[in-house]
């Protein structure tokens, strides 16, 4: 939609399109900075504090939030690809008030991809003029679940959303093959240190 391509991520060519994958430390994206045009960082959001902590799993929270990034090491105005952990219907407004506080203050909305699997969340974040992105999970593609169901569920919101799809790179010729019309995000940590510097 035309809302979606005001994001930067859409100016991207050739090499640029290639970001690193769980730059989850000031140090991992201090280092990568230089030669990536985006990175992708995985933010769990404490509804008390409104911030969006950098941390995989709850176990690896510490005091590193995304203002962190935006402050410290955003001299050029980098993209960056948001894994939302936790967004659901409990925390989503107080996450979008965060979320507009930071483009307030850092002028980041054509610049972030927030990806969510929740897809009521999704809908509301695009309201705001967000580009979103909907995880689907890898046993999707595997048969552990309603398959039918589920694809008659993500085609229907896909055909009235606006948004990306992320996956891993193991479910691209499943998604390319149902959903080829719909711009994926995809990584891939096949490769050998997929997640040293």
């Amino acid at each position: 939609g035309d809302l979606g391509r005001k994001n930067q991520i859409y100016s991207l060519k050739g090499l640029d399109r290639i970001w690193p994958h769980r730059v989850n430390s000031i140090q991992r994206l201090r280092y990568l900075y230089p030669d990536f045009a985006g990175f992708e960082c995985d933010i769990r959001f404490d509804a008390a504090s409104r911030l969006l902590y950098v941390a995989h799993d709850p176990e690896d929270i510490s005091p590193l939030v995304f203002s962190d990034y935006l402050s410290q090491a955003d001299r050029e105005h980098k993209l960056f690809w948001l894994d939302v952990k936790n967004l659901d219907s409990l925390n989503l407004e107080l996450f979008c008030a965060a979320i507009q506080q930071l483009d307030q203050r850092y002028d980041i909305k054509n610049r972030i991809i927030i990806e969510s699997a929740d897809t009521s969340a999704l809908i509301r974040i695009n309201a705001l003029g967000w580009l979103g992105s909907l995880y689907l999970p890898a046993d999707l593609s595997g048969g552990l679940i309603d398959q039918n169901k589920s694809m008659v569920a993500i085609t229907a919101f896909l055909s009235n959303h606006p948004t990306l799809i992320s996956q891993d790179i193991g479910m691209h010729d499943f998604i390319t093959a149902h959903f080829g019309q719909v711009k994926q995000l995809t990584w891939d940590l096949r490769f050998k240190d997929a997640l040293n510097q």
